[in-house]
């Protein structure tokens, strides 16, 4: 599965009871709600592990919000931040059934979140475990600058003078 262009990834997350309706085992990243995404299988990888009926149909692909649609390329808008699990079929017509043969989960998270952690992902420069300590380490700045200006501020305000 691609996903925005760039090729899912190994999900290293293992099954849980807490994540289970969503997991996957390729992970396809971060996306923001309302943002268009753009999904696509690549048929050339594809025929050497599906039969040939697998091609005589478009794919049939479920988002995990409700959403569907068909194509070996397709657009998907997700409405809101969560966890989802996108999964793909092909259509087997002896069975008269639609076999899964892709299954990728999607993080859709806030626009800033995406934005500062895809620039981040596509310098090379941080992490996963890297991101959540800096975004740690900026908080607890954050908080020692509004302490060093409250201080600040109380210094500041007009004594009255003793009589």
């Amino acid at each position: 599965m691609v996903f925005n262009g760039a090729p899912a990834g190994l999900n290293h997350a293992s099954p849980n009871r807490g994540n289970l309706a969503w997991w996957a085992p390729f992970s396809l990243g971060e996306a923001s709600p309302g943002s268009p995404q753009v999904l696509a299988e690549d048929p050339r990888k594809l025929q050497s592990v599906l039969p040939s009926v697998a091609f005589r149909h478009p794919f049939r692909w479920t988002f995990g919000d409700g959403g569907a649609g068909a194509g070996m390329a397709i657009t998907h808008q997700f409405a809101r931040t969560g966890w989802y699990r996108v999964q793909v079929a092909y259509y087997y017509p002896s069975t008269n059934r639609w076999v899964q043969f892709d299954s990728a989960q999607l993080h859709v998270v806030p626009a800033v979140t995406v934005q500062a952690t895809s620039a981040s992902a596509a310098n090379g420069v941080l992490g996963g475990n890297q991101r959540l300590l800096v975004m740690g380490a900026s908080g607890v700045a954050g908080l020692v600058c509004l302490v060093i200006l409250g201080v600040t501020l109380r210094g500041l305000r007009p004594r009255a003078e003793p009589e």
